[in-house]
């Protein structure tokens, strides 16, 4: 979020403190959460998969809902795979979190290549812009 932010100060996009905490509050917690209520919603109220008069088998709708939840499924059982895998590194909650959540050194190494290619680009402007 900080990143998020941050890049709008960089687009020259100045925001009131309490726009900023709508914004935080809005994209950590209030779109997920109706993203999720609406998408659990959707699986529970799901009607039976029909064309016309024609109902299709079961063993049709129990593929088409493993397909609406694949999508979750992959994240999940990557989460779960990464969670193993730091168990077993033998890592510490401090270490996880800094190997899960925050930014790698190729990451960060790309972030200032592109920025230097955008200064190259637009001859230097970048550079000279002060931040207000």
């Amino acid at each position: 979020m900080k990143n998020f932010l941050s890049d709008m100060e960089e687009m020259k996009l100045w925001l009131p403190t309490w726009m900023r905490w709508v914004w935080s509050a809005a994209m950590m917690f209030i779109i997920p959460g109706f993203l999720t209520y609406v998408y659990v919603y959707s699986l529970v109220d799901l009607p039976p998969i029909a064309y016309g008069t024609y109902e299709y088998p079961h063993w049709v709708q129990a593929f088409g809902t493993f397909y609406l939840l694949l999508p979750i499924l992959l994240v999940v059982i990557y989460m779960i795979y990464f969670v193993i895998l730091t168990v077993v590194k033998g890592m510490s909650w401090r270490e996880f979190y800094a190997y899960a959540f925050l930014p790698t050194e190729k990451w960060q190494r790309l972030r200032k290549e592109k920025f230097a290619m955008q200064m190259l680009h637009h001859g230097g402007e970048l550079a000279t812009e002060s931040k207000t």
